[in-house]
């Protein structure tokens, strides 16, 4: 009986082994298959919208020029410490833009041109150096500018070339040069654009902040030393140009970090300044606007059509309207936002519009006709209102309903396991839990230690993070890897089967403890990106707890091999040396045998 139950034992050892090898190794395909779609389906993304209204309906322009200044990286507390862009701010209206994330070059830039967030306007979500930009596909400010028969020009760093074909530009020049050598090239080409050819839009980006804040620090003496020199060059702009009768808007695409680098949501990256100056501006403070508002108040200044895919607000409050003027540009914007609401709710699968948002943008535009200005500002607030109210709510719910139905698969895979816990518990596997969260938390812990954050700005690239998890995920299976041994060898464990059994239970356990916000996170945000964009700290976390979930699995499917070997050498040793002992024994007794016999 005894003979019996030992190899009954044995057999379920093995069977559990086979299993648990099993699970860990499901896990670690599982995992990179998950990652790997993810991370494509990132740099994949598209937005929802195909079809996008181009709105040629143009208003009464109240500049004939006007100027954007864009200084790539510039904070908004650095921004304020610069005593040209001080000054500005206190002759016109300022205020915060909000830069929706991901704040990478790109996507920022995209979201200053076409009024649209990242989810919408379809450009590239990571894309920070030019190799990785792609031409716009959405109605942009240019495009908008040139449909009204407008001049533009561009002057910049490489890179913008890649977005539209400056054969499109009545003047343009993009420096290869870095640094204040750049800055200065492209400031004195403005320059001679403005007093030359006097183009009605002119966008001027200087590079250098962004640049040195991205080696140095956004807080480093580097940086303040380069915002300076910035500073110089906004005021030798200003000093050139007749505020008059230009327009001049000064803001940023994104912030950076104390330490360097942007892409995600913290609001050094996403808070930057926004200035305008100029004949007919409103001064004051205008709070926090986005940065989606930034497009919308261009083309109303210029009396341009608004880009067709803009969600952003015209920014009423910095400009000085008569009852006229405001109402035939509120008619215009509401027409541009009930044709964009209508692509957006038939791209979703969400309700068609309501008769009310188009209706109230149809008697605006009557009331506008007959005279009636205050009644069809009213109207066209209304419309705008309304069809902004239809857009979020399809929004949510078809973001409710997805989520629901992932509700169940994410609690069985959070349940099952701690079930099969909870029923089989004994102070050992309580033990080895223990272990396995001590695992996790070491693991983490060498993240923050090294000074991580749970970010898309401290992703400078993918091959990065997935080296960095590697070298933190040996030592954090190491430290619990050990302790768990130890414990198990403390308690009088000689079977070799049952140590190795216990060990691919800790690793089970450690499995389990990554995958149960996995599961959370497979809720939120599904196994990859469609149509919307998730919480950008949720989409960083859902990769990087992928990355960990796939090497500590594949490490503990193999890890307790070693220590089963070596166990099996020890006892192989211990025999042989048994052996080698009973014959020396046997051999000893038969001399003195053979002796004494004589």
């Amino acid at each position: 009986m005894q003979t019996e139950a030992t190899v009954r034992s044995r057999l379920l050892a093995v069977f559990s082994i086979l299993l648990a090898t099993a699970l860990l190794v499901a896990s670690t395909y599982g995992g990179y298959l998950w990652v790997t779609r993810l991370v494509r389906s990132v740099y994949g993304y598209r937005s929802p919208l195909r079809a996008v209204p181009r709105p040629y309906e143009t208003t009464r322009p109240l500049t004939t020029q006007l100027v954007i200044v864009l200084v790539s990286g510039l904070r908004e507390d650095v921004a304020w410490r610069m005593p040209t862009l001080r000054g500005l701010r206190q002759r016109g209206a300022w205020g915060v833009a909000q830069v929706p994330g991901p704040t990478c070059t790109q996507p920022t830039w995209t979201t200053l041109l076409t009024g649209a967030p990242p989810e919408l306007n379809d450009a590239p979500l990571l894309a920070n150096e030019p190799s990785d930009f792609s031409p716009l596909t959405v109605d942009h400010l240019f495009a908008a500018a040139k449909r009204a028969g407008l001049s533009i020009g561009l002057v910049g760093r490489v890179g913008w070339e890649r977005l539209f074909p400056l054969g499109e530009f009545d003047v343009s020049f993009l420096t290869s040069q870095r640094g204040e050598g750049g800055d200065r090239e492209a400031v004195e080409k403005a320059l001679f654009f403005l007093r030359e050819f006097h183009p009605n839009l002119l966008l001027l980006q200087l590079g250098q902040l962004n640049e040195t804040s991205l080696r140095e620090g956004a807080l480093s003496a580097e940086a303040f030393s380069a915002a300076e020199r910035v500073d110089a060059h906004l005021r030798d702009l200003v000093e050139n140009l007749d505020l008059a009768r230009t327009w001049l808007l000064i803001t940023a695409d994104h912030g950076q970090l104390a330490r360097g680098g942007y892409g995600g949501e913290e609001l050094p990256v996403r808070r930057v300044p926004l200035v305008m100056v100029g004949r007919g501006v409103r001064p004051g403070a205008l709070g926090v606007v986005s940065q989606t508002d930034i497009a919308p108040t261009v083309a109303a200044l210029l009396g341009m059509p608004t880009p067709g895919i803009a969600l952003g607000e015209v920014l009423e409050n910095a400009l000085v309207l008569d009852p006229q003027v405001q109402a035939e540009k509120r008619t215009a914007f509401a027409a541009q936002r009930v044709a964009l609401a209508k692509e957006y709710l038939v791209a979703i699968g969400g309700p068609p519009l309501s008769e009310v948002a188009r209706g109230d943008a149809l008697v605006a535009r009557s009331s506008l006709e007959v005279g009636n200005y205050r009644g069809a500002s009213q109207l066209a607030g209304f419309s705008l209102a309304q069809a902004r109210e239809e857009m979020s709510r399809a929004r949510r719910k078809r973001l409710f309903s997805e989520r629901l139905n992932r509700v169940p698969l994410g609690g069985l895979a959070l349940l099952i396991p701690l079930y099969v816990l909870l029923r089989y518990s004994t102070g050992r596997s309580w033990f080895l839990f223990f272990c396995a969260t001590l695992s996790v938390a070491v693991y983490h812990g060498l993240y923050l230690w090294e000074g991580g954050i749970y970010s898309l700005s401290t992703m400078t690239s993918p091959e990065s993070l997935v080296r960095g998890t590697l070298y933190r995920t040996l030592p954090s299976i190491g430290i619990g890897g050990l302790l768990a041994l130890a414990g198990i060898l403390i308690e009088g464990e000689r079977s070799l089967l049952r140590l190795w059994t216990g060990l691919l239970s800790y690793g089970l356990q450690t499995v389990y403890l990554l995958i149960c916000p996995l599961a959370c996170l497979f809720i939120l945000n599904g196994i990859t990106l469609a149509w919307f964009l998730p919480s950008l700290k949720a989409l960083f976390l859902q990769i990087f707890l992928l990355l960990q979930l796939v090497f500590s699995a594949a490490i503990l499917a193999v890890w307790p091999i070693p220590f089963v070997l070596l166990g099996v050498f020890i006892r192989l040793l211990s025999w042989v040396a048994r052996q080698l002992r009973h014959l020396i024994t046997r051999s000893s007794e038969a001399f003195y045998a053979h002796r004494y016999n004589r």
